[in-house]
């Protein structure tokens, strides 16, 4: 369970900034976005191919936390990932 802890709590949402990012892997990605979307979840990207194999997609709480949720969908070794510049920027 999460949940506001009292005013001395400062959730991203308090202190305007992120404060930390959740990454989850699920076994369904599709279907889990598809729940998330259909439930009415901030979404703050679609679902994604990553440079290093991954699917995913990301959502906001309502404490301004970011959640990514993802699914691996082949394997890539380290010395061949190829991050784009908006893939370091965190915003890919």
């Amino acid at each position: 369970m999460l949940g506001c802890p009292g005013e001395e709590y400062k959730s991203p949402t308090r202190l305007g900034q992120a404060t930390q990012q959740l990454y989850v892997y699920v076994d369904n990605l599709e279907q889990h976005f598809k729940n998330s979307k259909a439930e009415g979840a901030n979404i703050i990207s679609e679902v994604e191919d990553t440079f290093y194999g991954d699917q995913r997609y990301g959502v906001e709480d309502l404490e301004g936390h970011n959640w990514y949720f993802a699914m691996k969908v082949r394997d890539v070794k380290p010395e061949d990932w190829n991050p784009s510049a908006e893939d370091l920027s965190g915003h890919g």
